[in-house]
Formats: structure tokens, sequence, C-alpha cells
């Protein structure tokens, strides 16, 4: 744009010059053309920044990643002339499951029409994505004006985990019901403690319902927590590289074991308790007892972050504090220090009669080879991020 004003400019200098060396009807008539043209196209361009409408509409706003879905840009001329060239730029996935940040078009539209642009492809990273347009920009046909639209159109695209199946292995809770804690679920651990008003968006299954008719309000069953489990599954998100795209990797994978591990528990009539970060600084315990608690499970770990510093101690420590317990703990992560997992062994997981490692991101550590060899009670697995469901039914299918 910069080129075609100087170049302009020089027409206008030249225009004027021929204007006052001549003075001839047809070199006024070009001179004025001149001066009067860009005022022209500038009027025609703030009518049709009007007229111009965009639209994004992705396919769907909930996606699991590695499927393919589509975002159709729509540009709508509500004008009676053709609308200039319009530049829209935005940020839109590619086949390989990568983002263009920067991919750039430039269309124009008929008087009264409407053009649509489709983006086609997938993303191979968990996660919320702000897709669509980040800039549109309208030209004058001279190539001398830019109005540039403030609120470009764009979306909010959840794209979720995969979903593993684990149906052929072996089962992950034991059978030995002996045991009080294998004997009792999450919630049929808790004690009841007393009764508070509902809150929004609480699960109805503690929903004390003639206390509530009494009251004319919903009331809750507060629960205290001394909570026993048949399994608990840890997922630790914490970075290990200075790439992005390794720790990304790596958590990605580790959701991914872990809600297939759930579910599998889930499938067996069981219940599992899962502890995670989400982002705060405190760890969250999510107890999973049906196919619903899962798929809210799932809904959550589609958008839970990488976390810079956490670890697998912090998440154990809040296994304690709140008096979880089980004979069965299932720990995914990208890498567990040795020193870090013989302390563990011995304080906080020590009531386990098995802890099973799943690790996302390398090679298995020599030393927690050597501890795993010495405390028969550590099962470790190296997980294969590009191909974790094989990974895991291998390891299942030997324990």
């Amino acid at each position: 744009m910069k080129k075609n004003r100087i170049i302009y400019i020089f027409l206008l200098i030249a225009a004027a010059i021929f204007a006052g060396a001549y003075e001839s009807k047809l070199t006024f008539i070009i001179l004025v053309t001149l001066i009067t043209l860009p005022l022209l196209t500038l009027f025609m361009l703030v009518l049709e920044r009007f007229a111009l409408k965009l639209e994004v509409k992705p396919e769907s706003l909930f996606v699991q990643k590695l499927r393919r879905f589509s975002i159709t840009v729509t540009i709508r001329n509500r004008f009676i002339v053709p609308m200039s060239p319009v530049r829209v730029t935005g940020i839109f996935q590619d086949e390989d499951g990568n983002l263009i940040h920067d991919k750039t078009l430039i269309v124009s539209v008929m008087p009264f029409c409407k053009t649509e642009l489709l983006f086609g492809g997938c993303l191979k990273y968990r996660g919320e994505y702000h897709l669509g347009a980040c800039e549109a920009a309208l030209y004058d046909l001279l190539g001398l004006f830019c109005i540039k639209m403030k609120m470009a159109p764009s979306c909010d695209v959840i794209v979720a985990p995969r979903r593993l199946s684990l149906e052929r292995t072996n089962a992950l809770c034991a059978d030995d019901y002996e045991s009080a804690q294998t004997k009792m679920s999450f919630f049929e651990s808790n004690s009841f403690s007393s009764v508070r008003e509902y809150a929004e968006g609480e699960t109805l299954r503690y929903v004390h319902w003639k206390l509530s008719a009494k009251q004319d309000t919903l009331m809750v069953k507060q629960m205290e927590q001394n909570l026993g489990a048949n399994s608990v599954v840890i997922t630790d998100m914490t970075m290990f590289s200075d790439s992005d795209e390794e720790n990304i990797r790596a958590a990605d994978a580790a959701v991914e074991v872990a809600l297939a591990i759930t579910g599998k528990i889930v499938s067996e009539g069981r219940g599992a308790v899962n502890l995670f970060r989400s982002g705060g600084e405190e760890a969250e315990i999510f107890p999973v007892e049906s196919p619903e608690d899962y798929e809210r499970l799932y809904c959550i770990f589609s958008v839970i972050p990488i976390m810079e510093s956490a670890g697998v101690s912090k998440l154990v420590g809040k296994m304690q504090e709140c008096a979880v317990s089980s004979e069965t703990v299932f720990i995914a992560a990208p890498c567990i220090d040795a020193e870090d997992m013989r302390r563990l062994l011995g304080g906080g997981l020590s009531g386990c009669k098995k802890v099973q490692v799943f690790l996302t991101a390398g090679e298995l550590d020599a030393g927690l080879i050597s501890l795993a060899e010495t405390d028969t009670r550590l099962v470790l697995a190296e997980i294969d991020p590009e191909d974790i469901a094989l990974s895991l039914r291998n390891v299942l299918s030997d324990n």
C-alpha cells in the first residue's frame, strides 16, 4: 500500500505540472480526476465497511485430537457494488495437526452475495484453542486506503484427549474383598457430617430431599473425607524439558493414560479416586464411580494445563491430607525422580500393596529400575506417546 501511495503522488505531481504547463481542458480534467478519485474510493470504502459482515462457524466446539474438523469463514457483501478486496488473517489448523498462525487470504465478493472459506484439518494436542479470523482489512480499489476491523470473529474450540480402550487387558483392581478399603467405594467410606444449602453446578447425588421439601430449597449432605477407594489414579503434568513440544506430548500422554486406567476401572464396576492439579496451587480430588463421573473427568482433563512445578510428591501429600487410601495406586507422569519415589514408598504410599508407574517422557531411569528390583510393590512401565494404547495393553497384559 505504501508503494501505491508513492506512485499515486508522483502521478498527481506529474498531472499538476502538465496542467500548469499546457493549460488545456484535458490536463485539467486529468488533474481533477486524480484529486477526486481517492476521495471517491475512500467514501466507497467506508460504505463497504458497514456492508461487510464476517462470520466464523466451527463444525464442532468440542473435538477429539487428531480428528479432522472444519471451520467456515463467511464473508457477506450487503452492498450494491462488488466489494473491494478483503484481506482476512487468522489462526487455523492444518492437515498435520499444527496451527497456522498467519493464514492470509484476499477475496472479493459480488453484490448481495457471500463467499465461504473452508479451513479443514486437525489438532494433535488437547487444550482450548482460539481459532478464526484475527484481523480483517478492507482495501480500496486503488490500494491507497485500508480500514481494519477491530472485532474479527473467532471461536474457542476444545480439543479433547483420545479415548483409549483397554477391554482386552487384565482386571486392574484386585478381587480381594477381605480388606475394608476395597469393600467400600469412595462415597460409601465418607461419613455423614452436616447439611448445607445446594450450590449451583453440584451433583444431585447428595441432595437431602426430605429436608429440602421442608426448607423449600435444595439442601445437600456434607460428607467428611475419610476415604477408601478401589484405586487411586495420580496424574502429574509437571514440565520436565526446555522443549514445549516435548512437555506437551508427555503431558498429553499422561492424561490419556490416566483416563484409560480410570475408564477401565469403572468398566469393572469399581471406583477410582483421581488426584491432579487443574491450574491452582492446591491439588484436586475427583472420585469416579460411574460413566457420568468419567465424562466429567474427561472434560476437565481436556483443558487441564501443564504445571511449571508440581510433582507427584504434592499429589501424594494431598492424598494423605484428605485420608484417601487404597491398596492400588496408579501414577501417570512424564518422569519421576528415583529418590522422590523412594521417599514416597516409605511415606505416603507405604500402605499400598501395589504402585504402578507409567512414565511418558523417555527411557526408565536406572535408579528407578534399581528401586523396583528391591521393592516389589513398585511396577514401572514406559509409555510410548506415539502409541499409548499398545504400550498400555502390553504392560497390563503382562501384569
